[in-house]
């Protein structure tokens, strides 16, 4: 019996699939607790009571959910004539958490990550389990790394208050990126899903978010009307012409925002660059901030370990995988897509929320190319996969050819379940690394753990996590929440008529978004004093 038991758990080389994306889901979700725990301290700002106004008044007046929400619709019809197309966005960032409750105002932070995180999983899962048939556990891992670098590795600075911590900023962006997921997600299923009932329910999703997506902020419907155009041509020349209907709706969407007669007003107030430029400054600006300035040392080791992952995942793809050099070309080309919308609008990226939705595009294609290029590389050495099941099948259907006995139909059904028997058992066989891919993942998270001791050491902020643990434990994050209690009794006092606010002490990096100024004709001074009914709002500096 200790014989047995010691053979049970001896050490093979070779890391199960299974067990390392428990791993990086438990990294992921350890990596996630100060991001929360810090949330507790975060406030509204800026457009949160600009934008918020409606729902807030409507809300106080009556105290039901729906009328603040109606209003968020409403406010969507008026932005639309008036200023800007994309409805989608309009609608939830007109119905930000503090119209209902200030201290609700934290759940928007939950809200966008576990969107994000349910969105990626939900798109690999579509395309990597079921359209290429990839084990289910490669592919949460290729979802897990995907999401740690999106999360933990985002760019320094405002990209991450914009995209998680500032709530109008977040919904607009992280949202409508993370329903775009769904999305191609929904497109996928309603191909590969089993169920007919599943098929139609996967269609009907897809109009509906589609149409949302489409009117959602235009990095983000753009690339997806890019798809949408696609899958269009796609489809008609082949058999899933059911495919027409969702794409349509989300092209309904984006051409519907794009011709708002507000965009016109508020183009009068902007400049941006020609078409022709805007093209190529996407272009440069994907090789010089995604490759260049986005690509640290920690994102290179991650798409590493994803590389090893991908070599493995490969393994039993029926699909082939024929066009690298096609597929690179056209992955640039997306992401380069992606950002062209502001830079033809305002001709700069320099909003933190752009910033943002530029990187979390690139890791994802990035990611999906390796995936892509590795599965050519892979069949390229060692021959498609998936032969050795289809040589199976057709052996098993040789033997019952000639045998008077058997129809045609019993000699397929006879190849198709030895073939299936033949890819099951290749991926109970394969649900491992092998030694060589294992050790190379070991030595990846090694080199990880290692680069991230010496670096956080000299630099706290540079993953996410380690920035929020700095302000939660050198007493910044309660010192604002303190000073911003502070400041709601000032604000909720109905005798004061013309608030005087002292200027923060600490403005932690992932709370701190923007302020008031000393100008109480500034716009955002003008946005709080209405929303709190007062005459006016200044800045008091304490520095």
């Amino acid at each position: 019996m200790k014989k047995m038991q010691t053979e049970k758990f001896r050490w093979t080389g070779q890391i199960s699939l299974r067990k390392l994306s428990a791993v990086l889901a438990a990294i992921y979700v350890l990596g996630l607790l100060p991001v929360f725990a810090i949330a507790r301290y975060n406030y509204a700002s800026a457009d949160d009571f600009g934008m918020g106004l409606a729902a807030y008044r409507a809300f106080s007046s009556t105290g039901n959910i729906f009328a603040a929400i109606g209003q968020g619709f409403y406010m969507a019809w008026y932005d639309y004539i008036h200023w800007m197309g994309y409805f989608t966005s309009t609608v939830f960032m007109s119905v930000p958490p503090n119209v209902f409750d200030e201290r609700l105002y934290p759940v928007g932070v939950f809200i966008l990550i576990f969107m994000l995180t349910a969105g990626t999983l939900y798109f690999f899962r579509a395309l990597f389990v079921k359209a290429l048939r990839i084990d289910r556990y490669a592919s949460r891992c290729l979802a897990l790394v995907t999401l740690l670098v999106t999360v933990q590795c985002l760019p320094e600075g405002s990209a991450r208050v914009e995209s998680f911590f500032w709530y109008c900023s977040g919904v607009n962006y992280v949202l409508l990126y993370s329903f775009g997921l769904f999305w191609l997600g929904l497109l996928i299923s309603a191909v590969f899903d089993q169920s007919r009932g599943k098929r139609i329910y996967d269609l009907v999703m897809a109009c509906i978010l589609g149409f949302a997506v489409g009117g959602g902020n235009y990095m983000t419907s753009l690339s997806c009307a890019i798809i949408a155009v696609l899958v269009i041509i796609a489809a008609l020349r082949c058999r899933h012409k059911e495919l027409l209907a969702p794409c349509l709706f989300l092209l309904a969407g984006f051409a519907l925002s794009c011709l708002a007669p507000g965009n016109n007003n508020r183009a009068q107030s902007l400049q941006g660059f020609s078409a022709v430029k805007t093209i190529l400054i996407a272009l440069y600006y994907t090789l010089s901030y995604c490759v260049n300035e986005y690509t640290t040392w920690a994102v290179l080791l991650f798409f590493a370990l994803a590389a090893v992952i991908a070599w493995k995942a490969a393994e039993k793809v029926p699909f082939r995988f024929s066009y690298p050099a096609l597929a690179v070309i056209f992955g640039y080309g997306m992401v380069s897509a992606n950002i062209a919308p502001p830079l033809y609008a305002e001709g700069n990226i320099g909003a933190g929320r752009l910033i943002a939705l530029f990187y979390m595009q690139y890791v994802l294609v990035a990611v999906l190319l390796e995936v892509y290029v590795i599965g050519w590389l892979r069949q390229y050495v060692t021959g498609r996969a998936g032969d050795a099941a289809d040589e199976c099948g057709a052996a098993e259907g040789k033997k019952l050819v000639g045998n008077p006995q058997y129809t045609a139909e019993d000699v397929q059904a006879a190849a198709n379940a030895a073939k299936l028997s033949a890819e099951v058992k290749g991926a109970a066989a394969g649900a491992k690394l092998s030694a060589v891919m294992s050790g190379a993942a070991v030595f990846l998270m090694a080199a990880l753990v290692f680069g991230s001791v010496l670096t956080v050491k000299a630099d706290p902020d540079f993953y996410m996590a380690t920035s929020a643990a700095q302000d939660l434990m050198n007493g910044h994050a309660a010192r604002y929440k303190e000073q911003n209690d502070g400041r709601r009794k000032i604000l909720r006092d109905t005798s004061v008529k013309d608030a005087v606010l002292d200027e923060f002490d600490y403005k932690p990096d992932l709370l701190f978004f923007s302020d008031i100024e000393t100008d109480p004709s500034n716009w955002q001074n003008k946005a709080l004093a209405r929303y709190y009914g007062k005459d006016s709002v200044v800045l008091r500096r304490t520095k």
